[in-house]
């Protein structure tokens, strides 16, 4: 059941449609603006968990003032249990959300470092980073997990 009266849906690149609840519920803690038609009070991107139990998605990810680190957060679509799973401080470092795996096991997400960046994976609590793309000056843009591969896809990259 949504909990908020008003319901946005957004189409995603695999063609699913996520209900994205970010008109009513975008309001409630911290200063969280999900709205990506004004574009100071946006996030850089956020995404459903496959579940639809949280919305994960960068806090002071656009324009945030010099010092102040972007980091990665959760939420529940009725504004409850904001909870950071990155914690950088002092703006030299960001981490910006990508997606969550089609699990709900992961998030991918890019970490920018002192002028370079990285593409990483962690679990949905910020433990288990692991690195996909090591640090460099390629800056991965649009992240997104991408389709589940298949069980016989899964068993030959094990080989």
């Amino acid at each position: 059941m949504n909990p908020c009266p008003l319901v946005e849906s957004v189409t995603g690149g695999n063609g699913e449609t996520k209900n994205t609840n970010a008109t009513n519920c975008r309001r409630r803690h911290l200063g969280l603006h999900l709205d990506w038609r004004h574009p100071r009070t946006r996030a850089v991107k956020q995404d459903w968990a496959p579940d639809g139990q949280h919305l994960v998605f960068t806090k002071n990810g656009i324009g945030h003032p010099p010092g102040i680190s972007a980091n990665i957060a959760t939420i529940r679509p009725d504004g409850t249990h904001l909870r950071l799973i990155t914690h950088y401080e002092g703006g030299d470092v960001q981490a910006l959300v990508g997606s969550y795996s089609p699990d709900g096991g992961w998030i991918v997400f890019r970490l920018e470092d002192h002028g370079l960046s990285a593409l990483y994976k962690m679990r949905p609590d910020g433990s288990h980073f692991r690195v996909i793309l090591p640090l460099s000056s390629l800056k991965p843009r649009s992240i997104d997990w991408g389709a589940k591969p298949s069980e016989a896809e899964e068993s030959e990259a094990e080989e």
